[in-house]
């Protein structure tokens, strides 16, 4: 990992997305931030309202289609095991790996299609607070069928799914890598 001071000055943008890259912080005392994960940074504003806009959107579209797999899979009341929460946990999981793995490396792809996905759809089709109200209403009713099967399949198979979906879109992705570029103009169209 290499060591780069950046103090008044912007690093380069392939500094800046480069695994093991440092990066400005200002709470940073020496101005230095090892980063794990690539480093973002703030979109201009036009980019930022078309972001906000997407999450919007994208929110609706997952919120529309938890409501309808509600309405198809049995849904319980709380304190019961519910099919379509388990259901919309391990599908988002699985498909939110899959998009991370297989679309988000691609050159070109934009920030507020990433955050109308990933944010908007698929964070509003899942729900870690059905998980969660229906381990502790089963809790409060002794029902233990209840607490373990959320916490077991919601979590044991969410995240199964989504090891599955990054693994999947890894080799997806690799796939398409190796025959050469995926969008000819680099994505400037999206």
């Amino acid at each position: 990992t290499s060591i780069s001071r950046c103090r008044g000055r912007r690093p380069s943008r392939r500094a800046a997305h480069s695994p093991g890259a440092l990066a400005p912080n200002a709470g940073d005392r020496g101005g230095l931030l090892l980063a794990s994960t690539p480093t973002l940074e703030q979109p201009p504003g036009l980019t930022v309202w078309r972001s906000l806009l997407a999450v919007a959107v994208g929110g609706a579209l997952g919120t529309g289609a938890r409501w309808g797999v509600d309405t198809l899979l049995p849904s319980a009341t709380p304190g019961a095991l519910s099919v379509s929460t388990v259901v919309v946990n391990v599908v988002g999981s699985f498909a939110l790996g899959l998009i991370v793995a297989a679309v988000w490396p691609r050159p070109g792809v934009p920030l507020w299609l990433k955050a109308g996905v990933g944010t908007g759809v698929l964070g509003s089709f899942t729900t870690f607070s059905a998980v969660t109200l229906n381990v502790v209403a089963g809790a409060l009713e002794a029902n233990l069928l209840a607490v373990v099967g959320a916490l077991l399949f919601s979590t044991v198979f969410g995240l199964l799914a989504a090891w599955g979906g990054l693994r999947l879109g890894a080799k997806l992705f690799r796939l398409r890598a190796s025959q050469g570029p995926i969008i000819p103009d680099g994505g400037a169209d999206l």
